[in-house]
């Protein structure tokens, strides 16, 4: 839902930016100012427009989502040939990395506890709106690593 708000928001600046662009150029045409200002302000809100609609191509993460209960988090989750599922009886099997592993895995809140595993600080997040498990969590300012996606 927060996407589709910035989407109809930037469609909505960058029709403006058109219309303010053709409005200059409208007036500049009737005072016989230069033509090329006004067409200079079109094509100036074509790069501006560029510029907001690719604001959504960029990942939308949320490092501490509203987890509400574990079983929000129960299901397969994967990319490539590593994965991870959590069983609803709260064991889970991870595949694809140095060996596979299998224990039991609980939540509190975002973060993630698997024992039996390699993982370090493995957490919960959400990218686009999907949950995703970072089994190697290092934090907001750093990288994450492999980054599996609920399938």
């Amino acid at each position: 839902m927060e996407s589709f708000g910035i989407f109809v928001g930037f469609i909505i600046l960058s029709v403006c930016a058109v219309v303010v662009g053709h409005a200059l150029y409208l007036r500049i045409r009737k005072k016989k100012i230069s033509r090329s200002l006004g067409i200079f302000s079109i094509l100036a809100s074509i790069p501006l427009s560029w510029v907001m609609v690719s604001a959504l191509i960029v990942d939308s993460i949320d490092y501490n989502p509203t987890i509400r209960t574990s079983e929000q988090l129960i299901g397969h989750y994967s990319n490539g040939q590593r994965s991870i599922s959590l069983n609803p009886d709260g064991t889970y099997v991870a595949s694809g990395f140095d060996h596979v592993t299998s224990g039991r895995w609980r939540n509190y809140d975002w973060n993630l506890t698997l024992t039996d595993s390699p993982f370090e600080k493995p957490r919960i997040i959400t990218r686009n709106g999907k949950w995703c498990i970072a089994p190697f969590y290092a934090g907001p300012d750093d990288t994450m690593g492999i980054l599996l996606e609920r399938n």
